[in-house]
């Protein structure tokens, strides 16, 4: 794994009180407690900690010092922000993540690179560098990564999912799955990239390429209007209210997805429980969006997309949400 140079990032901490929490039963304060005799008092058993088999315990997180900072920390209102590396380390980061040994994980989109930051002393490395990405315009190359839920728990889910637009001839986009690995000494490794899903359509303006965990297990992915109606691409139709016909959905074309949120197994076919719309199934989970670049899950489990001109989703937004999404259900 090659080590890279050091990044600029913000890491911003609130810092909370230091009030006790009692937990148990204390006895009144006029109530003696009995004591035993020394003779009588067993001897206390070894809570000596077996050794773990978790690498992640080697990934010095807590390390007890502040000298890493590059510049001193700015505290405000109770909020300490603390440059951890040098300014311009990183190109173009898109996706900050954390990771399962507590890293900060971080997708840069024009050099095609995943990396992490250990958020305690600074360092970094390269997990991966996806060498058939491309960037080429705009809202192009290495877009959003996605950790399983269960990676790093020994459940043989290791796995991470990415995003990204690559050039096939014509420029498209893909979801890919990679293999998480970590050794004794917290050298963490991407490997074995796998295509689950490509052909998706790109352009150089709105690719979206927000990728998450659902919770019924599944991924979902969106992918913008492609800028179509604008600047470059005035001339493109826009297809965010256009559904594939079944032909197409047969035969893997997915040129009518843009302006859609996608939903995924896995593997990269299409759920059984998809709704179908016109007549057809496919990937499509939602549609007519411009670039949704915001995918959330909020308690109520329905999924909240947002466009790039982000908006405080306050309670009553949420509310009349969840209205609609009750009349549709």
């Amino acid at each position: 794994m090659k080590k890279i140079v050091f990044l600029f990032l913000i890491l911003t901490i609130l810092s909370c009180g230091d009030d006790d929490i009692s937990t148990g039963i204390i006895p009144p304060a006029d109530s003696e407690t009995p004591t035993k005799p020394d003779s009588e008092i067993p001897e206390e058993p070894d809570t000596e900690m077996p050794p773990t088999n978790d690498p992640t315990s080697n990934c010095e997180i807590d390390a007890d010092t502040d000298d890493f900072s590059v510049i001193e920390p700015i505290i405000i209102d109770g909020f300490k922000m603390t440059q951890l590396l040098p300014n311009n380390s990183l190109v173009t980061p898109w996706e900050i993540t954390i990771g399962p040994e507590g890293y900060l994980w971080v997708s840069e989109r024009e050099s095609y690179k995943i990396v992490r930051i250990n958020p305690k002393t600074g360092d970094s490395d390269e997990l991966i560098e996806l060498n058939d990405a491309t960037h080429f315009e705009f809202q192009t190359g290495l877009l959003r990564i996605a950790l399983h839920p269960e990676i790093g728990q020994d459940k043989g889910n290791d796995y991470v999912y990415a995003s990204y637009t690559y050039n096939d001839g014509v420029y498209k986009q893909k979801i890919v799955r990679m293999d998480y690995s970590i050794d004794d000494n917290c050298d963490a490794d991407l490997s074995n990239t796998t295509s689950i899903l490509t052909d998706l359509p790109a352009s150089g303006d709105h690719n979206s390429g927000r990728l998450v965990f659902g919770p019924d297990n599944t991924l979902y992915y969106t992918i913008g209007d492609l800028g179509a109606n604008q600047f470059t691409n005035k001339c493109q139709p826009v297809l965010s209210q256009i559904i594939p016909i079944q032909a197409e959905i047969d035969n893997q074309d997915w040129s009518n997805y843009p302006g859609k949120i996608l939903r995924i197994n896995l593997d990269g076919t299409i759920p059984n429980d998809n709704p179908v719309i016109n007549g057809v199934k496919s990937h499509i989970y939602s549609y007519g969006h411009r670039n949704a670049q915001g995918l959330i899950f909020p308690k109520t489990e329905y999924y909240i997309p947002t466009n790039m001109a982000r908006k405080p989703m306050t309670k009553s937004i949420l509310s009349k949400w969840e209205k609609i999404m009750d009349g549709l259900m």
